[in-house]
């Protein structure tokens, strides 16, 4: 039994995310990393494509290597990082949106749902 389909667990996390973007606010831990690398054009275009080749998959088809990548949980647990930095376009931002995506799509999940996928990704 996984620790993901205890509901006091995920809850525990949906709380730690939401209180950790609220206490966060805004301060940057690796300005030079947020402002000169991640922040440009070309990351955040190529950010935006990946979430068009995962997001809808009739907009593109996807070559087999990507989807053999997409396979690995790790794969999984990185590309919904980069979604989730293009949405909040911070890096510790994005750390504290993936939990919290994570938490609340385990939390929906019926009894079910969580034996079949106990390790949310």
């Amino acid at each position: 039994m996984s620790v993901f389909t205890n509901t006091i667990i995920i809850t525990i996390m949906l709380v730690a995310s939401v209180y950790g973007l609220t206490l966060h606010k805004g301060l940057d831990y690796f300005p030079k990393a947020n402002n000169q690398i991640f922040n440009t054009p070309a990351v955040f275009g190529l950010l935006i494509m990946l979430n068009g080749m995962y997001g809808s998959p009739a907009l593109v088809e996807k070559p087999s290597i990507f989807k053999d990548i997409a396979s690995n949980k790790i794969a999984k647990a990185f590309i919904l990082y980069l979604i989730s930095y293009a949405a909040a376009r911070d890096f510790e931002d994005a750390i504290f949106l993936l939990i919290l995506f994570l938490a609340v799509t385990q939390l929906f999940r019926t009894k079910e749902e969580r034996q079949k996928h106990p390790y949310i990704l």
